[in-house]
């Protein structure tokens, strides 16, 4: 049997952020904790990954970059969730979900419980 991990990152930092998506393996959660932050370089999010902040108004991230959060999957069985962010998108994407003939299909998205800004 398998079990899903829950892999914290340190800080609302894009680094940090991504070093614990990096970390994590599908089908886990990345907990990212209240804090706010300036992302001036996107996340590119390829895995089968929950990415959950400590809620609206606590964690959130500003746009310092044209999108914030790309998820581009790698296998056709996928399942990705965003949820408990605030994002401040400075008029840009805050979320992009790429699905073209370079990807395979996006399926079971979840985005809920999260403030868009700007």
């Amino acid at each position: 049997s398998a079990q899903a991990a829950t892999i914290n990152a340190a800080s609302a930092s894009q680094a940090d952020v991504s070093a614990a998506v990096t970390a994590a393996a599908n089908g886990d959660t990345v907990v990212v904790p209240a804090g706010s932050a300036i992302w001036n370089s996107g996340l590119t999010i390829t895995k089968n990954i929950s990415l959950v902040g400590a809620g609206i108004g606590n964690t959130v991230i500003t746009a310092g970059t044209a999108v914030l959060i790309d998820y581009s999957p790698t296998t056709i069985v996928n399942m990705f969730r965003v949820s408990g962010f605030t994002f401040n998108s400075n008029n840009n994407q805050a979320i992009r979900l790429l699905d073209n003939s370079l990807n395979p299909p996006v399926y079971q998205v979840r985005i809920d419980h999260n403030r868009f800004t700007n």
